[in-house]
């Protein structure tokens, strides 16, 4: 009886110990979402009309989270919100439904803007203090903080593109707390989700 009762507290040991290693590889190789924050505004422009992302199903909340990673809230379908480092926009916008390359946008409803003879598809990106710029990466692109991104599809028109870049939001700023002139960020606990340990800010 003595040698079970030895060898099961022996298994315990092990399987705890394990957990706890488990637990700090995957601590090193993955930080926590709370440790990673940062915002960037956006706008996608689709025959010179913006859409709008400032929709409830866009959004996500404790009653309805989407992907705790990167993701809209507080009803402001102008600012991105990521919550781990290397996420791209093509993911970003699958979270949502939607499809995102470099030759075609679709959106949730499945209305399709691809390349053609006379309209085509640019993102435009602005990184902080610095100036607006086409980017070629598209779906690939991963955004830094505070950058000001711009999808349009239409003509070919610069003078367009710059009209339509003006109306891109900036207030990406005071949700990564970087222009207190402008007020604090609201409380994005709203956008936190019962399962996960993401609450963000």
């Amino acid at each position: 009886m003595k040698k079970i009762h030895y060898a099961a507290i022996g298994m315990a040991a092990f399987a705890l110990l394990a957990a706890i290693a488990a637990y700090y590889i995957l601590s090193a190789l993955s930080p926590p979402v709370s440790e990673y924050h940062a915002h960037a505004n956006f706008a996608v422009y689709l025959n010179g009309t913006q859409f709008n992302f400032s929709q409830e199903k866009f959004m996500s909340s404790g009653q309805a989270p989407s992907n705790p990673y990167f993701h809209l809230h507080d009803m402001d379908g102008g600012v991105l919100h990521q919550h781990f480092p290397n996420l791209t926009l093509g993911y970003f916008f699958k979270t949502i439904k939607m499809e995102f390359a470099s030759a075609c946008f679709k959106t949730d409803s499945n209305a399709s803007f691809c390349n053609d003879g006379g309209s085509r598809l640019r993102m435009y990106v602005q990184r902080a203090n610095g100036t607006m710029m086409p980017n070629p990466q598209f779906e690939n692109y991963v955004f830094e903080d505070l950058d000001r991104i711009l999808i349009i599809y239409g003509n070919d028109s610069q003078a367009l593109a710059d009209t339509v870049f003006a109306k891109v939001p900036d207030n990406a700023c005071i949700y990564s707390n970087k222009c207190p002139e402008r007020g604090l960020p609201p409380n994005e606990t709203s956008s936190c989700t019962s399962d996960s340990d993401y609450c963000g800010d």
